[in-house]
């Protein structure tokens, strides 16, 4: 069983933006999040967002053992060789964590596919969106 473990990207209330770890979440009636977070200070924030601002942990770490999370922005080798798309997303779809390229022009593949040889998270589509020419999600 994974770890059910989840970011959320916002501006803190010392004016930090970035992700940071969750440790409650609950859906209210509207469709937005409140969200309890550890915050740049570490001390503890709650905030109200919407559901593209969170980030869900894989329960997989790439090859430098860094935690990969949904909206996280990868460099992906296939045993063949070669890449992937090169630079990929993680995102949620069809009830798993995929890989898709950045021009969803390859069919999303799962991230645990076994041709995959290697994952590395090179940023994230927040905090580093110019690493896939800007576009968000």
């Amino acid at each position: 069983m994974r770890e059910i473990k989840f970011q959320v990207f916002t501006t803190d209330w010392e004016g930090v933006t970035g992700c940071f770890e969750g440790y409650f979440l609950q859906l209210l009636d509207n469709g937005e999040y409140k969200v309890a977070f550890t915050n740049s200070v570490n001390d503890f924030d709650i905030i109200t967002t919407e559901r593209e601002n969170i980030r869900f942990f894989t329960g997989l770490k790439d090859k430098n053992g860094k935690e990969i999370y949904e909206g996280d922005i990868c460099e992906t080798v296939t045993y063949s060789g070669k890449p992937f798309g090169t630079i990929d997303v993680v995102k949620f779809s069809g009830g798993a964590f995929k890989l898709t390229d950045i021009e969803d022009a390859l069919l999303p593949i799962p991230l645990d596919d076994s041709d995959i040889q290697s994952v590395e998270v090179i940023g994230n589509i927040f905090e580093h969106p110019h690493l896939i020419g800007g576009k968000h999600g």
